[in-house]
């Protein structure tokens, strides 16, 4: 049986291994003793302006993009109005243009005359005929023919004194 206890093994049979199980402890390095550090003191005033200045510039920031959003909402609604002004006018335009031409038509403008204003084509009594003068030609002046009407240049400073 003792051989039966032995395990197998091509080059031979060996007693089992029943030592006893030996712990080694790994020798870890040793950090250099160190003072120990005071904590840093925080700089809250630092810290909350720097937050305050961020909150102001985003609250800048979000003021300026709904102001300028306003302004182009505004600016939508006119260009809107001003547009629909627009077609309106261009639609009486239209209809004017329409009743402008059926006014240059002579047979309207001479039924209106007759039948809303009475009107009447005038008889041969009311005919008058006015002749208009023509006036003569109007000759440019010159100097030559002022000087010569005053006695010149002394001639025309002596009729300034005398009048």
């Amino acid at each position: 049986m003792a051989a039966a206890a032995y395990r197998e093994n091509p080059y031979g049979a060996y007693p089992p291994a029943r030592r006893p199980m030996q712990v080694y402890d790994i020798p870890q390095e040793r950090e250099p003793a160190r003072r120990p550090i005071p904590p840093k003191k925080k700089k809250k005033a630092q810290g909350l302006g720097i937050g305050v200045l961020l909150g102001l510039v985003v609250i800048v920031l979000l003021f300026a993009k709904i102001s300028r959003l306003s302004v182009k909402t505004a600016n939508a609604k006119k260009i809107d109005s001003l547009s629909k002004q627009v077609n309106d006018l261009q639609i009486e335009n239209d209809t004017l243009a329409v009743n402008l031409a059926q006014e240059k038509d002579i047979s309207q403008v001479e039924q209106v005359a007759r039948n809303d204003l009475n009107m009447q084509y005038p008889s041969g009594e009311q005919y008058r005929y006015v002749d208009i003068p023509t006036l003569p030609q109007e000759q440019p002046e010159t100097e030559a023919a002022f000087a010569t009407e005053n006695g010149g240049f002394w001639g025309a400073i002596s009729s300034l004194f005398n009048n």
